[in-house]
């Protein structure tokens, strides 16, 4: 076999050749997995080579669906002899083959018949030029392993981050009647047992601090395997294994309003906290909810990442920050306890919510002459100004307005319009009326009957005057 450097500076000319059948394999990224080459090398009366994909012709009028059309140059044989150049029909039957690209140098096999082939396939979507020389030289002395006769690992497979990254340097466990064996993922995350003595084991990732398994893989009976490798057979079982983050924020709490069943959010305060009403944005979420054994409410986040967080309640599919609680129950993001959380990390908080009831606030808004005027609207928490809702009207001729609020809590309900009329006159009033509901209020009247004063807004006197 010659050696692989000379990948690179080979040109070949293209000459017409055979036709045939091309599958590309889809395999993993992973050079020397062996599901890159084991099954497909289990054929030692078909012919391998090093290839390069002088073209790709996806748009042919007679290509039929799936199909893609190769040419490819040899640049070496490993196995048998075949021509050097040849047209392949690629059946993209498991949507791999888009993986291909042309100027890539890939490892083929074909029929050694030309005038019998009905399929040829590159044994990996990965090309070679991403590889080093000896990660080169050994994927092939893989595929020609097999092909000799040889064994493969009974078990191998992989281990990757959350988001597929490979993880290395994690030990693999497997234990059973005959004992405990262990190995190492290496630098692609992949690891393998060349042997198991027959029988049954329990196949294990131990994790670093802060890892765990992904959920699909805690099921009982996933992590079974039988080492038992039928007769003739070179080939192993593949078994992968995903990871997730494992820091966890949990807790129970309690509130006087049975009727109350918050939404709970995480929001990022890395960068530290700002104006209730602008944390939506920022949100992790949803939570987890249960039911603990003595009855109160529960919630969890799983698989957090490492950060600093605000814990958010409140009701509805809006978030209110009227009827809102941060933890460990203060109505307004800037007294909330931040929650610091790092690899591995595990909070189980306890607290309290201060009993309340809601309540509802209608009513509609009239200029001084009794006449209604679609206005702006801005409800503000007198205790906590911070915490203020504004009011979003999708229809513009609309003058009512609903809002719900907790009882006996003093709000401000503040409406205002800026706007010229007809005879040219400048309209730029406003109202703030105080508000305290002991129970619900059906028929609130706002009447805009205050100038705002040249160059200052009617938001700024809503906010900031009592």
């Amino acid at each position: 076999m010659k050696i692989l450097s000379i990948i690179a500076a080979l040109t070949v000319a293209f000459l017409v050749s055979s036709t045939a059948n091309a599958q590309p394999g889809c395999r993993s990224n992973t050079p020397n997995s062996p599901s890159n080459y084991c099954s497909f090398a289990h054929y030692p009366d078909q012919n391998y080579f090093v290839g390069r994909i002088e073209a790709l012709d996806k748009e042919r009028p007679d290509a039929a669906y799936g199909k893609i059309f190769i040419e490819v140059a040899k640049i070496e044989d490993i196995w048998g002899a075949s021509e050097n150049n040849l047209k392949l029909v690629t059946d993209d039957e498991v949507g791999c083959v888009q993986d291909l690209v042309a100027g890539g140098t890939y490892i083929f096999r074909v029929p050694a018949n030309a005038a019998d082939r009905s399929e040829s396939r590159p044994f990996s979507r990965l090309s070679l030029e991403r590889l080093t020389e000896s990660e080169k030289i050994k994927v092939i002395d893989n595929v020609l392993s097999v092909l000799n006769g040889k064994s493969q690992p009974i078990l191998y497979g992989r281990v990757t981050r959350p988001g597929g990254i490979p993880f290395s340097d994690v030990k693999i466990s497997a234990r059973g009647d005959n004992g405990q064996f262990s190995t190492m993922t290496d630098t692609f995350g992949d690891f393998k047992f060349d042997e198991l003595p027959r029988g049954e084991y329990q196949i294990a990732a131990d994790y670093p601090l802060g890892y765990m398994p992904d959920d699909k893989y805690l099921t009982a009976g996933d992590n079974f395997f039988q080492s038992r490798r039928p007769e003739g057979w070179l080939c192993g079982t593949r078994m992968d294994f995903g990871t997730s983050l494992s820091a966890r924020i949990s807790g129970t709490y309690s509130s006087g309003s049975n009727d109350w069943r918050p939404n709970f959010n995480l929001l990022d305060a890395s960068n530290g906290l700002v104006d209730s009403h602008n944390l939506q944005a920022n949100s992790y979420g949803p939570s987890r909810r249960f039911n603990s054994e003595d009855g109160k409410s529960g919630f969890a986040f799983d698989h957090l990442k490492p950060g600093k967080y605000v814990l958010r309640l409140g009701s509805g599919n809006v978030w209110n920050p009227l009827t809102t609680f941060y933890y460990p129950g203060v109505r307004s993001a800037r007294d909330a306890t931040i929650l610091e959380i790092g690899l591995g990390t595990k909070l189980d908080l306890t607290f309290d919510i201060p009993p309340f009831t809601l309540v509802t606030i209608r009513g509609r808004t009239q200029l001084a002459d009794g006449s209604p005027i679609n206005a702006g609207l801005i409800f503000v928490d007198a205790e906590v100004p911070s915490v203020y809702l504004v009011h979003s009207r999708g229809d513009r001729e609309r003058t009512d307005f609903v809002f719900t609020t907790i009882k006996d809590r003093p709000v401000f309900i503040c409406a205002g319009t800026q706007r010229v009329l007809n005879n040219g006159e400048r309209l730029h009033v406003y109202n703030k009326v105080p508000v305290t509901p002991a129970e619900n209020l059906e028929d609130l009247i706002i009447t805009l009957d205050k100038v705002v004063p040249p160059g200052a807004t009617w938001h700024e006197h809503c906010r900031n005057s009592r």
